[in-house]
């Protein structure tokens, strides 16, 4: 997913029709200076109202990523994987489709709750998937920019597997949630001890919570993890490719864009920001958010994201003041970009549960037994087939694929159960 040049499509309105900053160079008199400064405001003005503000004409570009529109859930989608990431490519053949599926047949709720927006109320919306068997176990995720409720929530599917509920909340003014402005999360947050307290009500006793989100939506948990009313119930973050400060991306993202004063739109685009919305560019931080933190985390990032640098998941996490349980992993070499890492199947599930597990063995299913077994025998299987030589040599490929993830697996302590599942499938379809 390129996300970055849609990104800079909303920026670089503000180079449309400027004057590039050489021929401000060569031309130094007060008027030209002011009527430059004068483009760059007013270009800023109208990036703000695309940016944070609905409609917009970036929700075209973000819808195309809908599963409804081109089934980024497919197979193909595992390609994007470089160089050692083989086994995870084998899982990820098979899940993808699978998540597409569940995507389509999976029962859902629509929950509300209102909020307040410059006076007016609003109906905030969220989407909640039961777990497959009752369950005092939810995952609450949160919305990346401008993404539909299925892109965010698919990757989630990691967690239904798991046993877990999943809560999906709608950014404000996004999805089905009511609002006319993107806080970024600097507003949403306050909505979520509202949506938690919910979902203790519905799982009763014992509930437990998780919070993960990609991009903005981690960027949103990485925000409500430092409110002092959060409940208790929430146990752990996940945070995967969150953005540190948001005029350091802003800044990072404008670098690229020519013929533009970046300093005079930005100020731009932060004075209408401060003016609509009562906060700056630098008030949405969630580096600074998690200073008050007290829960265990995990953040992600990528190698090779060019939206959101890793440096800003790096921000975030030395910040967070818990010093046992908290985690930063940097997928390296080639994931797929901006919030690709769950594309390494394998890994993203193995690192997630053995956070989970560090955090609170009762956040993580035990092993079913029966699986291991089954593995072992569909390994012998194949590998029985290959030494006879009766396979062809595309075949053989994606059975030393699969058995390098089925050795993984086995000799971890407690594999995931999905993952177990997903192996034992791919042995199986590499003889067929």
């Amino acid at each position: 997913m390129k996300l970055r040049y849609i990104w800079l499509l909303g920026l670089s309105l503000l180079g449309a029709g400027s004057t590039t900053t050489a021929v401000a160079a060569a031309d130094s008199t007060t008027l030209f200076t002011d009527a430059l400064n004068l483009a760059n405001t007013g270009l800023g003005n109208l990036a703000y109202t695309q940016i944070f503000k609905q409609p917009s004409i970036l929700n075209p570009f973000f819808a195309e990523y809908s599963p409804d529109k081109n089934g980024f859930f497919k197979s193909a989608s595992a390609n994007l994987l470089g160089p050692g990431y083989e086994s995870d490519r084998v899982l990820a053949k098979e899940e993808l489709p699978a998540i597409n599926s569940w995507l389509q047949t999976t029962p859902t709720q629509s929950w509300t709750q209102p909020f307040t927006e410059n006076g007016q109320t609003f109906q905030g919306h969220a989407t909640f998937i039961p777990a497959a068997q009752p369950s005092k176990l939810t995952v609450i995720v949160g919305q990346g920019y401008r993404t539909g409720w299925k892109i965010q929530t698919g990757f989630a599917k990691t967690f239904y597997d798991m046993g877990y509920n999943i809560l999906a909340i709608d950014a404000h003014a996004q999805n089905q949630a009511g609002g006319t402005t993107i806080s970024f999360g600097y507003k949403d947050k306050f909505d979520w001890p509202g949506w938690i307290n919910k979902i203790n009500a519905y799982t009763g006793p014992g509930s437990k919570q998780v919070l993960w989100g990609q991009s903005l939506g981690a960027a949103t948990i990485n925000q409500v993890e430092g409110l002092p009313n959060l409940p208790t119930s929430v146990k752990a973050a996940i945070s995967d490719a969150t953005i540190g400060n948001l005029e350091a991306l802003f800044n990072h993202l404008a670098q690229n864009i020519p013929f533009i004063d970046r300093v005079t739109a930005l100020a731009a685009i932060n004075h209408q920001l401060v003016m609509d919305q009562g906060f700056s560019l630098s008030d949405v931080s969630p580096q600074d958010s998690v200073k008050t933190s007290t829960m265990p985390e995990l953040v992600i990032t990528t190698q090779d994201d060019d939206f959101i640098p890793a440096a800003q998941s790096r921000a975030v996490f030395d910040n967070i003041p818990v010093t046992t349980k908290k985690q930063l992993w940097i997928l390296p070499g080639t994931v797929g970009g901006h919030t690709m890492a769950p594309l390494a199947n394998l890994q993203y599930t193995t690192h997630i549960q053995n956070f989970l597990r560090q955090v609170d063995p009762s956040l993580v299913p035990t092993t079913d037994n029966q699986l291991i077994e089954t593995l072992k025998t569909q390994l012998q299987v194949d590998n029985e087939r290959v030494a006879r030589g009766n396979i062809t040599p595309a075949a053989q490929e994606k059975v030393a694929a699969a058995t390098k993830a089925a050795n993984i697996l086995l000799t971890q302590s407690q594999p995931a159960n999905e993952s177990l599942r997903l192996v034992i499938r791919a042995l199986q379809q590499a003889i067929n």
